[in-house]
This record gives C-alpha cells, structure tokens and sequence, in this order.
C-alpha cells in the first residue's frame, strides 16, 4: 500500500521550510510512497538539501516557474496590485497544467508564511478543481495584514483557501492567530491544527568539538545565547 504525494514549494531563499522538509523526508514512515516536488527554478532551498535527501525516498523533482520574475519590477507590482485577480487566475491555470494528468492523492503545500506564494495557494485551487482528495496547507511564518491595494481580491482568495485546502496547519500557536487577527480567519469554520516542529537528531552537527568562539573570534567576557530557529514574534 502507498500513496502519491504532491508537495508544492516556492521560495525565494532559504531558511527553515526547507530544513522541515528535509526532515519530514527522512523520517517519513512509509517508504513504499511516492513524492513530487514541485520547485521553482531559483529556490536556493532546494539547493540547499538536495543531495541530502535521502536515494530510498520515491521522489520525483518538477521544476516550475514560480510565478513571478526574478527581480519584480514596477511593471509586474503594478500588474499584481491592479489586476490581482487576473493574476491569480493566470497562477491557477499555470498550476492546473502542472497538477493534471498525474496521480496524486494528496497535494501538499508548503507555505513559508501567509500568503506567502500565491502560486502555491492557487495549486490548492488547482487540485480542488481536479478532485484531488486530500489538500493540505502548512504555514510555518505569521501571516501578513491584508494589503490594502489587492484587500478585495485577498480577501475573496482567505476566504477561498478554508474550501480549498481540506487541513491547515501551523507550527506555533502564534502562527495560527495571526491567521485569526490578521486574515480573519474563523477556527470554527476551518479548524486550524498545531503541529509543533520535530528535531531531527541525525542533523546535527557531526563534529561535537566545534569551539565557537574561536570559530567567530568571541572574547569570553561576552555571553552566547543559541537559539533554534529564527527570532519573530
């Protein structure tokens, strides 16, 4: 028995969502499941753990325009805040190519923060429309407010995503208020799950004997504080 899994990422650089990804391969219980990732060309994540995935995962790399140019210029910012539901509909039938003619049971979007890629939410879109079963979202960053150029077609779109994606998930509690405060987004209407990051001890540091403040020239009268993760509120 296995499934075919989606996973949809854009990004821009890299960073967290990419170490979580890697993760999540590696520990994957069921290794008789097939993946497509969907990656954008310039995704320095992807770069960035590709030749550490493991050779027993099933996984199949699709590169993607991530749908939108390497350097936004004023043309294209003026094109997505006027015509932004023009925009986003252009993003659906992109990602409704890429999606149909494969077998997947579930898609699995991988969203830095909210909105994060618009492109990746219309994948949700994409496979609502192709029957895809199973459409699940996972936020990893707080959501940004509206923007008050696009509100009414960001608004329709929030509103769209609690039909779209069948599970939303987040990885703090404070991820998923912001979706609450900013977005308002109703938990009664789509229940919003806390999922907590794992840690992946076969990733770390190999060499237990690093002197780190040797490494960054740090005199010893000043403290070091380490932190797992980025700091945002």
């Amino acid at each position: 028995i296995y499934m075919n899994i989606a996973i949809y990422w854009m990004q821009k650089d890299y960073g967290g969502v990419d170490i979580h990804l890697l993760g999540l391969l590696k520990n994957w219980p069921n290794k008789n499941d097939n993946f497509i990732l969907f990656v954008n060309y310039d995704n320095d994540g992807y770069l960035s753990i590709k030749r550490k995935i493991p050779e027993n995962i099933k996984i199949q790399i699709v590169k993607v325009h991530a749908g939108w140019p390497k350097k936004k210029n004023i043309f294209f910012k003026f094109f997505e805040f006027v015509f932004f539901p023009l925009y986003f509909y252009i993003l659906k039938v992109m990602t409704f190519n890429e999606l149909k003619n494969r077998s997947i049971d579930i898609l699995f979007v991988d969203n830095g923060g909210y909105p994060g890629s618009w492109k990746s939410l219309a994948s949700l879109w994409s496979a609502a429309s192709l029957g895809i079963v199973k459409r699940v979202l996972l936020i990893h960053h707080g959501s940004l407010h509206n923007n008050i150029l696009k509100r009414v077609g960001e608004k329709l779109v929030d509103y769209k995503v609690g039909n779209w994606a069948t599970d939303i998930i987040t990885v703090s509690r404070a991820t998923r208020q912001t979706l609450i405060d900013y977005r308002g987004w109703d938990p009664v209407r789509n229940p919003i799950r806390v999922i907590h990051n794992g840690f992946d001890e076969y990733s770390c540091v190999s060499d237990k004997n690093i002197n780190i403040r040797k490494l960054f020239n740090i005199d010893f009268g000043i403290k070091i504080v380490g932190i797992v993760g980025r700091v945002d509120r």
